[in-house]
């Protein structure tokens, strides 16, 4: 199950990379501090933060509301676990609430289910994710570029900084480079030759 998710999301990102611009930046496996898992991938963009979640399901499904349905063999449609749009939708409320926490009250998280295989075949009823199936992943992605940026660059790029790196430790060249801040700008004080005064 585990090598057919990993097969399913180097898919998605295939296509998405074929259609994105350069102004996205994708982001895997984001460990939020305090989840307990971590979450496949993210895209993030002028636009907002796009939580891409791929499945490698087949058969038939139904998204109705919150309830995740399958077919089964005698023809009857049935709880199916996980249930996967709400899966997505957990992973982009973690991400929405891990940005509050760090300064970005309104960021724009839209979670995305994206399905892989040509046989799977879903009903979606008011389902409350976009989902995607795999022949419009393509034309999903182009449209990214369309929508109106919500982030400045320089928010994109704090965005991107904190998904990479929740736990917020610096890399070895930015530790260098904040000691290093510290030291050039002080002026040196030498020691004056006067007595202190009394």
């Amino acid at each position: 199950q585990k090598q057919t998710e990993l097969d399913a999301q180097n898919e998605v990102i295939y296509h998405v990379q074929l259609a994105r611009g350069d102004d996205f930046t994708l982001i895997r496996d984001i460990k939020i501090p305090g989840l307990g898992t971590s979450i496949p991938m993210a895209l993030v963009g002028p636009p907002g933060v796009f939580v891409l979640y791929a499945s490698a399901v087949k058969g038939t499904f139904r998204a109705r509301g919150d309830a995740w349905l399958k077919l089964d063999s005698s023809g009857n449609m049935r709880a199916s676990n996980p249930n996967l749009p709400n899966r997505a939708r957990l992973y982009a409320e973690a991400i929405r609430k891990f940005l509050v926490q760090n300064g970005f009250q309104n960021a724009e998280i839209e979670p995305v289910l994206l399905f892989t295989q040509p046989e799977a075949f879903v009903e979606n009823i008011k389902a409350p994710i976009r989902m995607v199936m795999c022949d419009g992943m393509e034309s999903y992605s182009g449209s990214l570029r369309l929508l109106n940026p919500t982030f400045s660059p320089e928010e994109q790029v704090s965005v991107v900084r904190w998904l990479s790196n929740p736990e917020g430790k610096l890399t070895i060249a930015e530790e260098i480079a904040s000691s290093g801040e510290e030291i050039v700008p002080q002026q040196v004080i030498m020691p004056s030759d006067e007595p202190p005064a009394a």
